[in-house]
């Protein structure tokens, strides 16, 4: 049975994983079904332009720029693999990744295109839940229509008018399904009526509501109407904007929650903005639908804003979903800059990176389009801070000033921002920034920092575009496995890649120290006195690896595993890249790199706590920092494929 995020993604989904919650349950023998009947190739062709080659199909990958086709499609093995990037999978795992679905939301999306009904297996009341959602979802997609259609009557005019001072375009008003409600108390609660919907179910969709007398009436009334969709682009909800220049008449009314609008988790405009976000690998983040709307007609897809509250954790993993990177537009008054600080407190300790755009005292996006222009939003976007320059320079223009005790306060409230960044590794950096920024010595806010408990969330690396070949570790304590993650890597491509092994002992000059735990030590030396000694060495340790020693173990379940990096492929009719085998090859020996360094950080940093005296200290924390210097050089070579003084260039590396 599959329950929306509740199970492990690898064993179902290939390279891509579950994301978000859903009550849909989905049973095992339907996946099957999908899996059995699906065509891998006409699944994606409508996504990519797939050329036959041989007996696969090429095109350009979707999930990375690159101008030379490389990403396959086996039509035989149902599995699709880019070279470029090392995307793989199955056709769910490519609607996964591409659409930016859930599993559930993938499976019953291929589903639907094969006319296969899925079942659900539930209980009583989450089949009731799921039929109320199901009907509120019918209401929301009705007066989505009414409201549209009343925008372009008589009653419809103020809003046809407040849409026009914005300037917003005709086609824009059509994108974003914008309308009107009537001024009378239950014009639209009588049309709903007449289409067959009750007046509980209205009252459960926040269309209409009833006082205590039971008397029932429109909840918007008089407003410019915004529907709020989901990231499905499901209607669940509305804001509705007052065309009154009565100033006790509130501003916005949005939708009161409901079972399908929950305002922590609904981002107003991500059913148009996940793929720009995707592909940038960039969010904007600003404050109102107005907004993000003329963002979006200014060009700026890749913007969204919260619906009715502030930034909540959920919306940052929503945004983090799609991209790794968010910068807030904020306007310049006393919310604004409240609202920008809870977003950074939020958004660091998810991992995200944050910079932060001021708008000009009294300027909206909306309003700074209309006067400015796109160029000037492009350049202020551009050139946006840091969140730690951004709250510098308010605190310096507030309330620093050259007070020491204020200082000192600022400068801890930072130094607490950048311990609950979950890579360790960005921490000496962003200590750097700041010291630079506070003319102070970076050994000083390095030892305050060091000095300070650690957040107990474990650390974790920020995800990148490109999915890495081999785990890069954390600068946190391991819990070591019996080998680690990258020295199997190493053992799997001595065992499964063609010249795997070749390439380690003569471009890569891999012996047994390179490993780091004495079992992955013992079964690299097990495998090169082995190649010595029988040319066809990998059949001769599959039938030989009949003892249960440890070693046996090891080597048996990387011959049998499946998925990992092989030469299977070349059957296929596809090439491995000679570069891809030298650019695995290097970054899991790179990654064993890292893990010793980090030895050396945590033995260092052991030491400062019986350091004599400050010098001793200050001598321990700038090791520290050369370490971590290297390590980053490391990291970044692996994420970027370049080389690094510490081991060779991909790219240059001799292969055979």
């Amino acid at each position: 049975m599959y329950r929306s995020g509740s199970h492990n993604p690898r064993n179902h989904t290939g390279s891509f994983g579950t994301t978000e919650s859903a009550i849909a349950i989905i049973p095992d023998y339907i996946v099957e079904q999908i899996r059995e009947q699906v065509n891998i190739v006409e699944t994606i062709r409508p996504h990519v332009h797939l050329v036959q080659r041989g007996r696969n199909y090429v095109g350009l990958c979707p999930f990375h720029k690159e101008k030379t086709p490389s990403f396959n499609v086996s039509e035989e093995r149902n599995l699709f693999k880019c070279f470029g990037c090392g995307r793989s999978g199955d056709s769910i795992a490519f609607i996964q990744e591409h659409l930016h679905l859930d599993f559930v939301e993938a499976v019953r999306h291929i589903a639907t295109s094969l006319g296969i009904s899925i079942p659900e297996n539930v209980s009583a009341e989450e089949v009731a839940n799921a039929g109320k959602r199901e009907a509120v979802l019918k209401v929301l997609a009705e007066a989505v229509e009414f409201y549209h259609g009343v925008l372009y009557s008589s009653d419809g005019a103020p809003a046809q008018n407040f849409y026009k001072i914005r300037n917003l375009l005709p086609e824009t008003i059509e994108q974003f399904s914008l309308g009107a409600s009537p001024a009378a108390w239950d014009i639209a609660t009588t049309y709903m009526q007449q289409h067959g919907f009750t007046v509980d179910l209205l009252v459960e969709a926040g269309i209409s509501v009833q006082n205590e007398d039971g008397r029932v009436y429109d909840r918007f009334r008089g407003r410019a109407m915004f529907p709020i969709r989901d990231h499905l682009g499901r209607a669940v909800g509305f804001s509705g904007r007052t065309l009154s220049a009565d100033p006790t008449t509130a501003k916005y009314i949005n939708s009161p929650q409901s079972i399908v609008f929950d305002k922590g988790r609904i981002l107003y405009g991500l059913d148009k903005a996940r793929k720009p976000i995707a592909e940038r690998g960039m969010a904007l983040l600003v404050e109102g639908q107005v907004d993000v709307i003329a963002m979006h007609q200014a060009g700026f897809t890749h913007c969204v804003a919260t619906s009715g509250t502030a930034v909540t954790p959920d919306h940052v993993r929503m945004i983090k979903k799609y991209a790794g990177t968010m910068v807030l537009v904020y306007d310049a008054d006393d919310a604004g800059r409240k609202a920008m600080q809870r977003a950074i407190g939020l958004a660091l300790p998810e991992g995200m990176h944050v910079r932060c755009a001021t708008l000009p005292t009294g300027a909206d996006p909306d309003s700074f389009l209309r006067e400015h222009g796109n160029k000037k939003m492009e350049d202020l976007i551009d050139n946006a801070p840091s969140w730690m320059h951004y709250l510098v320079e308010f605190y310096a223009s507030n309330t620093v000033s050259d007070n020491p005790v204020q200082q000192g306060r600022v400068l801890r409230s930072l130094l607490t921002l950048i311990r609950s960044i979950p890579d360790a590794l960005q921490h000496p950096f962003h200590v750097r920034e700041l010291a630079g920024l506070f003319h102070l010595p970076e050994e000083t806010l390095l030892a305050e920092l060091a000095g300070t408990k650690q957040p107990e969330k474990p650390m974790q690396q920020p995800q990148t575009a490109r999915t890495p070949r081999s785990p890069v570790p954390t600068a946190g304590k391991p819990q070591p496995p019996e080998i680690l993650p990258a020295e199997r890597a190493l053992l799997t491509a001595a065992l499964t890649i063609e010249n795997g092994l070749t390439d380690l002992l003569n471009a890569f000059n891999c012996t047994d120290e390179t490993f780091i735990s004495p079992m992955a030590q013992a079964v690299y030396r097990r495998i090169v006195v082995c190649s010595d000694d029988y040319p066809d060495f990998r059949q001769h340790l599959r039938e030989s690896a009949i003892t249960n020693s440890a070693e046996d173990k090891i080597i048996q379940s990387i011959l049998s595993a499946t998925g990992e990096p092989s030469s299977k492929w070349s059957s296929f009719d596809v090439d491995i890249p000679e570069k891809e085998t030298a650019r695995f090859l290097r970054d899991a020996i790179g990654t064993m790199q890292v893990y010793k360094i980090d030895a050396e950080i945590r033995a260092l940093k052991e030491q400062t706590t019986v350091a004599q005296t400050e010098s001793d200290r200050k001598v321990i924390l700038h090791s520290i920092s050369k370490l971590l210097q290297q390590r980053f050089e490391i990291i970044t070579a692996i994420q970027n494929n370049t080389g690094s003084a510490l081991w060779p260039d991909a790219d240059s590396a001799s292969v055979s």
